[in-house]
């Protein structure tokens, strides 16, 4: 099954999705064709669209058992360790502004920033809950702070959280702290500074939320880098980009854990790399 969306679509692109799919409603086309029409139909939507926008959801063999396409949307698709959701940008993002090709840091100047990696009970920011922060300050391009804590819960910590995490919640609620106090901790600490993470719209998602919750004043509208789709950018050569995969293909030493603090070190360490390689460009 194939379900393409678009709007200002040109009348040529409207007869080639005709010819294959059913329009059951304006500027929607749904069917079943083979993965090869389907790729070469998306690859006509894509170089004929011009101004307009499109999204493609379709079936296919992950655990997911669908996947998603988006050309010239203001959604993101973003792939949290397997698992693609589509995200709406809504914050400030340095990296909208990034020119793809060579020297794509050249204009950034990303020398002093904070990265930022939680762990959460799900992957939704208003049902779910953190569950650890961690955050490393650093200045030109050298860590120099940190900030990690665990955060009590009175909920049940998800199985598949506990396999990836290693975190119970006896162990989280004797070593944590109240989340509204982890919150406004987080965010002083972060203050006015670019903040970096893989998925970094996840994070901050979660972060904003929960400021809101507790009625933490706090500039929040916070600038922001996605390790992720850097990566994308500049590495074409992997299966996939989870930060695992993509921290093996430029040798990073440490090994993601799904624990705040190190993950937050793979993705600096990450970041440091892919500024390395661009730099030869």
């Amino acid at each position: 099954m194939v379900v393409i969306t678009l709007t200002n679509c040109p009348t040529t692109v409207k007869g080639d999705l005709s010819k294959w799919l059913f329009e059951i409603h304006t500027g929607v086309y749904c069917g079943h064709i083979n993965a090869r029409v389907r790729e070469n139909i998306w690859k006509r939507v894509c170089q004929h669209l011009q101004d307009g926008s499109a999204t493609m959801i379709y079936t296919t063999n992950n655990e997911q058992h669908f996947d998603f396409k988006v050309y010239n949307s203001k959604w993101d698709v973003v792939d949290l360790d397997g698992i693609k959701l589509m995200q709406h940008p809504f914050k400030k993002k340095i990296e909208s502004s990034i020119n793809v090709g060579k020297n794509i840091f050249a204009p950034l100047d990303l020398k002093n920033y904070c990265v930022v990696d939680i762990e959460t009970t799900g992957l939704d920011a208003h049902n779910d809950e953190i569950i650890e922060i961690g955050i490393l300050r650093v200045r030109n391009d050298v860590i120099i702070d940190q900030y990690n804590c665990l955060i009590k819960t009175q909920r049940e910590i998800p199985l598949y959280i506990k396999k990836i995490t290693g975190l119970s919640k006896r162990e989280i609620n004797k070593n944590g702290i109240e989340s509204n106090e982890a919150i406004k901790g987080a965010l002083n600490f972060i203050n006015k500074d670019v903040i970096v993470g893989y998925n970094v719209n996840f994070d901050w998602d979660f972060l904003h939320v929960a400021a809101r919750k507790y009625g933490i004043k706090n500039d929040i509208s916070f600038s922001s880098i996605d390790v992720y789709s850097l990566a994308r950018k500049m590495i074409s050569d992997v299966p996939n980009y989870k930060l695992s995969t993509i921290s093996k293909y430029l040798k990073v030493d440490r090994k993601q854990m799904h624990r705040s603090i190190n993950d937050c070190l793979v993705t600096y360490d990450v970041l440091l790399k892919l500024k390395k390689l661009d730099s030869k460009n």
